[in-house]
């Protein structure tokens, strides 16, 4: 039965990846950001795991993928308690890798193949139809975004209440 679900969740991902028109690929999976030590975010050093990595044909652009199981968290949620992790991967696979832009990220769902994320607003295009419910942000909403994200994730790191 597990086998079954796994390769129908598979199906429904690539599925909609096949139909959705965009141009980014698959590139890198479980991807070590941080190394040992973790890369500084802004005062704040963070290592982790990316589950997965998309590109352009170019290989300028990045897209980093989170997958998800179980309820994708809302739009309006990133950069919040509820929704920290994206954001804070996005900002560190930056860091680490200057030469490549990464104009976004998603939480995909296994269950149904929908993203929930944020995209730079002149990037939107890169995600073809998948772009739904993805949230276009220019560059005072993506800088925003992470500036919450680290303050929430400080604040998290010194046991204060949520911010």
């Amino acid at each position: 039965m597990a086998s079954w679900r796994l390769k129908n969740m598979a199906r429904r991902v690539l599925r909609g990846e096949a139909a959705s028109g965009g141009e980014l690929a698959f590139s890198e999976a479980e991807v070590k950001v941080g190394g040992e030590g973790g890369v500084d975010i802004g005062g704040l050093k963070l290592r982790g795991r990316i589950d997965r990595l998309d590109t352009t044909s170019d290989a300028d652009r990045l897209f980093v993928l989170d997958y998800k199981s179980g309820p994708r968290p809302a739009a309006s949620a990133l950069g919040t308690a509820d929704a920290l992790q994206l954001p804070l991967y996005i900002r560190a696979l930056s860091a680490e890798r200057g030469d490549a832009r990464v104009v976004g990220g998603a939480y995909l769902s296994l269950s149904d193949g929908a993203l929930t994320g944020v995209v730079k607003a002149r990037e939107a295009g890169l995600l073809g139809s998948r772009a739904v419910r993805v949230r276009a942000l220019d560059e005072t909403g993506w800088q925003e975004l992470f500036d919450n994200a680290l303050k929430v994730a400080d604040s998290a790191r010194r046991g204060s209440a949520r911010v």
